[in-house]
Formats: C-alpha cells, structure tokens, sequence
C-alpha cells in the first residue's frame, strides 16, 4: 500500500470502479453506498462490513450462553455489560443509517 487513503484517491489515481470516486457517484450518498453496501461492485467495504456483522451476531450468542454461566459471567460481568452495549449501538445505529439514507432503492439516489 502507498499510505494513502483507499477512500480519497487524487484526482489522477484511478479507482477499480468508476462510481467508488466521489465525481462518478454524483452524491455522497450514492457514494457511501458504493463505498459500504453494493454488492455488485468489487473492491468496496460490502464484504467485510457483511463478514464482521456475521461475527457480531455469533459472539452475541456466546455471550449470551456464557452470561447463563455463573462462573464465567460473575469474574467478567462488566465487560459483557460493556459488549452489550457496544452490540446495541452497532444493531440500533444500522438499521437508522439504512431507514435515513442507505438502504433506500439506489434509483433515488
């Protein structure tokens, strides 16, 4: 990598996609969604938000076993309190950013 952002490319690098620049997206909306949440472009962040939103979702359900066990939760209860927060914000927080912009039809953009 050359140490330069992949999300602020200079006006003569070329980008894979056309519509991951600012310019061919025609919106900072459209963009974020190229950048965050298509799946039919290549090289965008879709793959690796989808695969760590995955891993959540499991380590929700071991915390959520391991909270029924006293002898782990009792030693480490303020840090499940401290995940549980952290998962409801990331599960609140997307679907809003989705109601707000994102996930509406990409023809409205």
């Amino acid at each position: 990598m050359n140490g330069r952002s992949p999300v602020a490319p200079d006006e003569d690098e070329e980008v894979g996609h056309p519509e991951l620049t600012l310019k061919g997206a025609g919106s900072v909306r459209r963009w974020l969604y190229n950048w965050l949440l298509n799946s039919e472009i290549e090289g965008n962040y879709f793959h690796f938000i989808e695969r760590w939103i995955a891993l959540l979702i499991i380590a929700n359900l071991f915390s959520l076993v391991f909270e029924h066990v006293p002898a782990v939760y009792q030693p480490y209860a303020n840090w499940f309190h401290v995940f549980d927060l952290v998962s409801v914000g990331v599960f609140t927080s997307t679907p809003s950013s989705c109601f707000g912009s994102w996930c509406r039809s990409p023809r409205s953009f």
